[in-house]
């Protein structure tokens, strides 16, 4: 099935802080880190490293560092070793996780509380497999919540905390996925049960909304009344679906939509 994908060029977290009036944003320009005010203005750059996640209370950033540039190692045709790095933004402090048994840790995302970091470790030779993983900080704690199962490429796209921390959505292109933190399957949903003729790709994104209460899906549509539909709701598993059109229609027979489950 051909899709037409939009093409983020760089990663965007943001984080709402309680005591300061302006919310932060953290994303990548080339090969660098860079905050800002959410507004734009105010950027900052903090450091060399790619896939930043702000912390909630926005006063530190994760993100994937390695030895040299990532775009060398891609220049080369090789995989650069990688580890989550923690960034205090206002002294640019930065420290390494160390306690993390893998050379390839990357794709760090905060709990609600920030006093953990969920990320992806791939273990074996030359990284196997794929595990979910977890660790408090400053750097402790660490365990695996889900070995990964698929040698050679991920099992876990996309992964997010449940806003009460206890819980942690993904999903393997076919089924969304609800994990508790010790790797049971507490819920699962099935993409093209949720979405006919929609399907998610390993870049297809999702979110959890304030109240917890909804999903938010990056998914891949490949009929064209759908987005002449316009905002459809349906049920499924006692869940509402809404499908939210994009704002400019697609000349082609697919369009990547975002839908919101919940």
């Amino acid at each position: 099935m051909k899709t037409a994908t939009a093409c983020i060029l760089f990663y965007l977290a943001v984080a709402a802080m309680a005591a300061a009036p302006k919310r932060k944003i953290a994303f990548t320009r080339g090969d660098n880190i860079w905050v800002a005010n959410i507004d734009g203005t105010a950027a900052k750059k903090l450091a060399v490293g790619s896939a930043p996640a702000i912390s909630p209370d926005g006063m530190r950033v994760a993100f994937d560092s390695a030895p040299i540039s990532t775009y060398d190692h891609a220049a080369n045709g090789t995989e650069p070793e990688t580890h989550i790095t923690i960034l205090d933004i206002a002294s640019s402090k930065a420290t390494i996780l160390k306690n993390i048994p893998s050379e390839k840790s990357f794709g760090p995302f905060w709990s609600p509380d920030g006093k953990w970091i969920g990320f992806k470790s791939r273990r074996g030779s030359p990284f196997r497999f794929e595990d979910l993983a977890m660790i408090k900080q400053p750097g402790t704690c660490f365990r695996v919540i889900k070995q990964g199962t698929n040698q050679f490429g991920p099992t876990f796209y996309s992964p997010c905390w449940s806003r009460d921390g206890r819980s942690i959505f993904c999903h393997d292109l076919a089924i969304i996925y609800q994990l508790g933190l010790d790797g049971a399957v507490l819920e699962q949903w099935k993409i093209d049960q949720i979405i006919p003729s929609g399907s998610m790709t390993g870049d297809g994104s999702l979110d959890v909304s304030p109240d917890g209460n909804r999903l938010l899906l990056g998914v891949d549509m490949d009929e064209e009344e759908h987005l002449k539909a316009g905002v459809v709701r349906r049920r499924l598993y006692g869940r509402s679906i809404l499908r939210i059109k994009p704002r400019c229609e697609s000349r082609r027979k697919s369009s990547s939509l975002m839908t919101a489950v919940g």
